[in-house]
């Protein structure tokens, strides 16, 4: 016998065995090199990406940062009136300083893709590239782009390998309310989407008909919630309600992670003016484009525009001799010397065709007849009232749809009708027809070339709704009537 060795039967063929295994070995070794000239290959993209991110946030710390923090801070209306120019220079910078730190990242984030193509299931490239989009995110957000917003928002739960962003991505706020005077019942309505696409309290088919009789359980506790309630991003109205005191209406905007604090001042009945509804103190966005919040006291805003019923109280209350031929077709005189309506069925419809001088002669007499201080509400008092808190761009929300408030649909016949003929042209506090019927004069005007131009808000019956959206405004001369303009009533609060 050979004294071959029985436990290996292929010892036999050990020349075959010796070069099989140098094979193997060969091929390990090279597959080490391989990988190895990967990681090195990764390893120098990642420098490389890396560097970029840095120059990125570099950029962003040192030049967008410090705007971001004069931009998109919460200031008074008198602030932004004052520094209106610098703050719109300064938005300017910021987009243009924006795109150049964006164009850096975007050079990152290919560097990073380069990555997964070698290695798609590399930590630091998934990070970086979750980390540079959430970053984006809050430009777009600031820029109001809610689309792009929505597809960072997937990129980021995408990338996000570590789960840094899960807090984030999930949105909730805090809310804490107070109220003076304590004590106060506090209902919580989500605002929700309708079939129809507006925005009205979850179940109910809009805001006056959930106010009217809320139920328990959207009570939420008294005031003080010092605590603070955890709330899902979106849109809310908080209704307060106390024995002696008229119910307050305040909206509320959770943004994302949002922490905000409603301060609501409770007023007796008997403090609101007649057919005037009360705009509680608080945040808003004055301007949704560039994302502007503004802070405003309280104040009250006529329910409703000025009707012919009311400026016929004028007439006969004071001692106008006669009427312009622009109010003939409505308004005669009698016999017996007194004014009247053409039609009774006048008095309710919206008073048109004033001048600005005009307006204010009837806010005068109305003051000193109720002994108020009434006045035109500002441009940004106009906005608040018809807004809220949210961004919404018409007063029923976003959904561009003629039905829902008195503007053009292309019919040869247009007029105003009576006021609040469309229930849903109604905000959130409850003043009827911002969107449609008659734009409105405001308190605001600009002086240019030696002639004196003032804010018009609101839509109007000869506009298609793509013109109605509450951002949009005009400046007309003061001294200009027509039968699309009318005006609403404003009031301070007597303590403010």
């Amino acid at each position: 016998m050979l004294g071959l060795d029985a436990s290996n039967p292929y010892a036999i063929f050990g020349v075959k065995e010796s070069k099989d295994k140098l094979s193997l070995i060969a091929a390990e070794q090279q597959q080490q090199a391989v990988e190895s000239e990967r990681r090195n290959k990764i390893n120098d993209i990642l420098k490389s990406a890396l560097g970029y991110q840095e120059h990125g946030d570099k950029v962003v710390a040192d030049e967008l940062k410090p705007l971001e923090d004069i931009i998109f801070t919460v200031r008074t209306i008198d602030e932004l009136k004052q520094n209106q120019a610098k703050y719109n220079s300064d938005y300017a910078q910021w987009n243009q300083k924006r795109r150049h730190a964006e164009a850096i990242y975007n050079t990152a984030i290919r560097e990073y893709f380069s990555i997964l193509k070698l290695d798609w299931n590399d930590k630091t490239a998934l990070q970086s590239i979750a980390d540079i989009y959430r970053i984006f995110f809050d430009w777009s957000v600031k820029r109001n782009d809610a689309e792009t917003s929505a597809s960072l928002e997937n990129n980021i739960r995408l990338y996000d390998s570590q789960g840094r962003y899960a807090d984030f991505l999930k949105g909730d706020g805090k809310l804490k309310v107070n109220s003076a005077p304590p004590d106060a019942s506090v209902y919580l309505f989500k605002l929700v989407l309708t079939a129809d696409g507006r925005l009205a309290p979850e179940g109910y088919n809009s805001v006056e008909e959930a106010v009217q009789d809320p139920p328990k359980s959207c009570l939420i506790g008294q005031t003080p919630l010092k605590d603070g309630l955890t709330l899902a991003m979106g849109s809310y109205l908080l209704l307060l309600r106390q024995a002696g005191y008229a119910d307050a209406r305040y909206p509320v905007y959770i943004e994302r992670n949002e922490s905000e604090t409603a301060d609501i001042k409770l007023l007796k009945q008997s403090d609101i003016p007649p057919n005037m509804v009360y705009v509680p103190a608080g945040e808003f966005f004055y301007d949704t484009y560039s994302n502007t919040r503004v802070n405003l006291p309280a104040f009250f805003i006529g329910k409703y525009e000025v009707t012919m019923g009311d400026y016929l109280e004028y007439l006969n209350g004071t001692s106008m001799a006669g009427i312009d031929q622009r109010l003939a077709g409505y308004i005669s005189k009698t016999s017996s010397g007194k004014f009247a309506l053409n039609d009774f069925r006048l008095k309710d419809y919206p008073l048109d065709s004033m001048r600005l001088f005009e307006a204010q002669e009837y806010i005068k007499w109305r003051s000193k007849n109720d002994k108020r201080k009434y006045r035109l509400p500002s441009e940004p008092e106009w906005v608040r009232a018809a807004r809220g808190a949210d961004k919404r761009l018409y007063a029923w929300g976003n959904t561009p749809s003629p039905n829902f408030g008195n503007v053009s649909r292309g019919e040869r016949e247009i007029r105003a009708l009576p006021r609040g003929k469309f229930p849903f042209d109604c905000s959130v506090y409850g003043a009827y027809d911002m969107t449609g019927n008659l734009s409105e004069w405001t308190s605001d005007f600009k002086i240019t070339s030696g002639s004196q131009y003032s804010a018009i808000k609101g839509g109007r019956i000869n506009w298609t709704i793509d013109y109605c959206m509450i951002d949009r405004a005009q400046l007309w001369m003061s001294n200009f009537s027509t039968f699309e303009i009318g005006f609403r009533l404003a009031c301070s609060l007597a303590d403010e």
